[in-house]
């Protein structure tokens, strides 16, 4: 859509792992987006993200439509919960949301997953959400939405807790603080540079050896 800029990052971890983003427009309005993380490692965690991600696509039968509206965040990350139940040791984070082109608006909630970080065009740089409960151990848990109202300039960065706790050559982990510095001294630069201010960050920091979680980004931008 004209209104809106992304620009995402996904660099694998040395075994399979379950980090999934995507983005999509849902109707002529609303621009769906979200970044899950599957618990654990391997084919089964792999598996679950891939169909996940097939089961939040817009088809027949698909949680993000109720009827002809688009349904809340909260309400499809409810049926995911649902839906996903059983799983054995396996759940799910994820942080699900729209982005209203005509309001400028964005709703969405979070089961689980790191908090947001939302990027001002003045240079403030804030978490925002609450975290919430992963999806697929309770059944009956519920689940809230937050909103941020944008502006032309502003961002939002959705990123795994692989980015966060990448480990250092000496085992120390990145951290929300480091993080959300880094991205306050880049806040000059176009979307798209840093994501990639962002990859060859983490690179330095792991030493340029191989991570032991997925990493992945999602940054959206009122144009």
């Amino acid at each position: 859509h004209p209104s809106v800029r992304l620009a995402w990052l996904f660099i694998p971890s040395q075994f399979l792992a379950g980090d999934m983003l995507n983005y999509f427009m849902a109707d002529r309005r609303r621009l769906v987006f979200y970044q899950l993380d599957v618990s654990g490692h391997g084919i089964p965690s792999a598996l679950l993200s891939v169909a996940l991600n097939r089961f939040l696509l817009p088809h027949s039968g698909s949680p993000i439509l109720d009827g002809t509206e688009a349904a809340t965040p909260a309400e499809v990350v409810k049926r995911l919960n649902r839906q996903f139940q059983n799983m054995g040791d396996s759940y799910f984070t994820i942080t699900y949301g729209w982005y209203d082109v005509l309001t400028q608006e964005i709703r969405f909630c979070q089961g689980g997953s790191t908090r947001p970080v939302l990027m001002i065009r003045d240079g403030t740089v804030k978490l925002v959400g609450t975290g919430g409960f992963p999806v697929g151990l309770l059944p009956a848990m519920e689940y809230d939405e937050e909103t941020v109202q944008l502006r032309s300039g502003d961002r939002l960065i959705l990123y795994s807790d692989g980015i966060t706790e990448c480990a250092s050559l000496h085992g120390n982990r990145y951290g929300e603080p480091r993080l959300l510095q880094f991205l306050r001294k880049k806040s000059d630069l176009p979307l798209i540079n840093i994501v990639e201010e962002v990859k060859r960050e983490m690179e330095r920091w792991n030493s340029n050896r191989s991570y032991s979680d997925d990493l992945s980004l999602l940054g959206l931008e009122v144009a």
